[in-house]
């Protein structure tokens, strides 16, 4: 008996250390959760390129079965937000799958989750869909395509692009950390924007 007990208190640290580290969010939902950007934008009503700086932060944070929501404010992706809401946004993750809305559509995503009667069925529209989390690589095959996807990895960033005739989104992702930068060029509304994460206090998901 005392020979089995030994074998099993020495097995129980083998089988401790053996268990996988959990992977880091890709872009972690956290309450106090803040990022500091600074870069060049070319908005409507601007002469030319500005230097910009964004403190984007995290106010709220809503969990319903597979939605986790965060209400953000001074995200880079609202350069391209001509909604006439109030500025901030909801990115959520839903399985796999993560979202950002415009400023308008923030609101009514954020009632919809606190209402226990709703089913949250279409929740989000496809034209919100920002990545999948388990950003599968998938270079351009295409580069002449006028409406694609691609994500690539350069060391520890992930790059996700998508073209469309009127431009591109070129969003950079670390995770655990999130959004590290973010391009953008609009040539129907004659609009661009490039910014690069300075400092960031990423609280983790538990």
């Amino acid at each position: 008996m005392k020979r089995l007990l030994f074998a099993i208190s020495i097995a129980m640290p083998l089988c401790v250390a053996q268990q996988p580290t959990p992977k880091p969010a890709i872009f972690p939902l956290t309450n106090h959760s803040r990022w500091e950007y600074s870069g060049t934008a070319k908005l409507q009503g601007n002469p030319g390129k500005q230097a910009v700086r964004l403190h984007m932060e995290v106010i709220e944070v809503l969990d319903r079965g597979a939605v986790r929501a965060a209400w953000v404010r001074g995200s880079p992706l609202g350069l391209m937000d001509h909604s006439d809401g109030p500025g901030d946004q909801v990115i959520a993750r839903v399985g796999q799958s993560m979202y950002a809305t415009d400023s308008v559509r923030s609101s009514e995503v954020r009632m919809r989750i606190q209402d226990p009667a709703d089913s949250l069925k279409d929740l989000f529209r496809d034209s919100e869909f920002l990545l999948d989390t388990a950003l599968p690589v998938n270079p351009d095959p295409n580069p002449s395509c006028k409406s694609c996807w691609a994500t690539s990895m350069t060391g520890a960033e992930y790059q996700i692009t998508r073209r469309s005739a009127q431009g591109f989104e070129c969003i950079r992702f670390r995770p655990g950390v999130g959004i590290t930068g973010f391009d953008f060029e609009n040539t129907a509304r004659r609009e661009s924007a490039s910014v690069r994460l300075d400092e960031s206090d990423v609280q983790p998901e538990r």
